[in-house]
């Protein structure tokens, strides 16, 4: 499996820069889902545990609420 990914900035002239190399390091999260499409699908703990210690697994927060 490879995975690729692009960053893409905004407004860049509100700070002086005029295009996406002249950016520094940015740091970014990535989150990626694995499914097969079925409702029983078992492929992330699957690829989960071939990867090992190079999976890092993580929740922040599953219920949102949003105030009206």
């Amino acid at each position: 499996m490879r995975l690729r990914a692009r960053v893409f900035t905004r407004d860049l002239f509100q700070f002086g820069i005029g295009k996406n190399r002249d950016l520094e390091l940015q740091e970014v999260t990535f989150v990626l889902t694995l499914s097969d499409g079925s409702n029983s699908s078992d492929i992330y703990n699957s690829v989960a545990q071939q990867l090992g210690t190079f999976v890092e697994s993580a929740v922040i927060n599953q219920e949102i609420e949003i105030e009206r």
